[in-house]
C-alpha cells in the first residue's frame, strides 16, 4: 500500500489513495479463507500504538484508522514495513507491525547486511534475520 499518498495535496493522488484502500478491501474480502494475510507498506502503521500522533516514521492517523478498519474487517493481523530503519515488532489494536532494518541507509547504529525470512505456519508468522558477509571488491 502506498503509505505516503494520503499526505499529498494533489486530488488525483488522494483519489488513488482511496482507490488502493478499496482495492485492498475487495482483495481481502475475496480471499477471506486464506490462512495468512498481511499488508505491506513502506511506512509503519504505527510505532507504539494505533492511536499515536503522526510523526516522521508512521502514517497519518486518519488514513491509519482506515487501513486498520479494513484489516480488522477482513481478519488481517499483520503489517510489514520498513522506513523505521530498525528491527521492530509491536502489537496494538489486534494488529502486529513488523519493521525491517535498512541495510543501505543507517539511522542510528548500523544494521548488518542481510535479509529476512518469513515463515508462515498455523502458529503465526516467524521472522528471522539472515546475516550475510559483504563481497570483497577485487
Amino acid at each position: 500500500i502506498n503509505t505516503f499518498a494520503c499526505d499529498s495535496k494533489d486530488i488525483d493522488v488522494l483519489r488513488r489513495a482511496d482507490d488502493q484502500l478499496l482495492a485492498m478491501d475487495v482483495f481481502f474480502a475475496a480471499n477471506r479463507a486464506a490462512a495468512h494475510k498481511f499488508v505491506c507498506g513502506h511506512a509503519p502503521l504505527f510505532i507504539k500504538t494505533a492511536g499515536e500522533a503522526k510523526e516522521y516514521f508512521n502514517i497519518t492517523p486518519a488514513y491509519r484508522a482506515r487501513i486498520i478498519d479494513a484489516m480488522r474487517r477482513n481478519g488481517v493481523r499483520e503489517y510489514l514495513a520498513a522506513h523505521h530503519h530498525g528491527h521492530y515488532e509491536v502489537t496494538d489494536a489486534g494488529i502486529t507491525v513488523l519493521t525491517q532494518a535498512a541495510t543501505s541507509f543507517f539511522v542510528g547504529k548500523p544494521a548488518p547486511l542481510g535479509y529476512y525470512v518469513f515463515t508462515l505456519s498455523p502458529d503465526g508468522t516467524k521472522r528471522e534475520f539472515v546475516e550475510v558477509q559483504a563481497a570483497e571488491t577485487p
